[in-house]
């Protein structure tokens, strides 16, 4: 077995491969060039690959302190504790929808706190919270971070037509001749199954 076989395995692609798949983590410097790549099995999830690739990234070029920029995929509490251990530093995307819409609803619907453009097309908000993490013993400690959030009506703009293509599709099928519900009901569960039929 080669080295490509034990990393070619299949996992999530965002070009929604089915193939199996490698996957790569990148390190860049402040100029943006490629410093260091790791190569990792295709079935691991990106949060799990930030770790040995700091540590080897670090010690392969004697580095001191790190400021991670990455996409909501390594924006996890592990990384995280890790990264603030390490005393690097970490600017992590996140979209505020779900769980963590709803921790930071407060600041995102109040109408005050904001700093806009002139024509209203991005606005934002920057404001410092304290957050529970992990010390290296795995004991819990009070931390602070900055948080930025964001707003441009380019993207909220792309996100609505998406929506709207998504319930479009959605309603398609509904305007068939014959749709037939089947209602199931079990103790504590219950399942609605539609099928549609043209």
């Amino acid at each position: 077995m080669t080295e490509a076989d034990n990393l070619l395995r299949r996992g999530v692609s965002k070009e929604h491969h089915v193939d199996p798949i490698a996957a790569m983590g990148l390190f860049m410097d402040s100029n943006g060039l490629p410093v260091s790549m790791s190569l990792f099995p295709g079935n691991t999830s990106d949060s799990l690959t930030l770790k040995p690739a700091m540590k080897d990234v670090k010690s392969n070029y004697g580095l001191g302190r790190l400021v991670v920029v990455a996409e909501k995929g390594m924006n996890s509490s592990s990384n995280i504790d890790t990264i603030v251990n390490a005393g690097d530093g970490f600017v992590f995307l996140q979209i505020l929808k779900g769980t963590k819409g709803r921790h930071y609803a407060d600041k995102l619907f109040a109408d005050t706190g904001w700093t806009e453009n002139a024509d209203g097309t991005y606005r934002w908000k920057l404001f410092q919270e304290e957050y529970t993490g992990k010390d290296n013993d795995g004991k819990n400690i009070t931390q602070k971070r900055n948080v930025l959030i964001y707003w441009n009506k380019a993207e909220a703009d792309m996100a609505r037509r998406k929506r709207e293509e998504k319930l479009k599709k959605a309603a398609r099928p509904a305007k068939n001749d014959t749709v037939y519900r089947i209602y199931i009901s079990l103790p504590n569960i219950a399942l609605i199954i539609i099928a549609c039929i043209g």
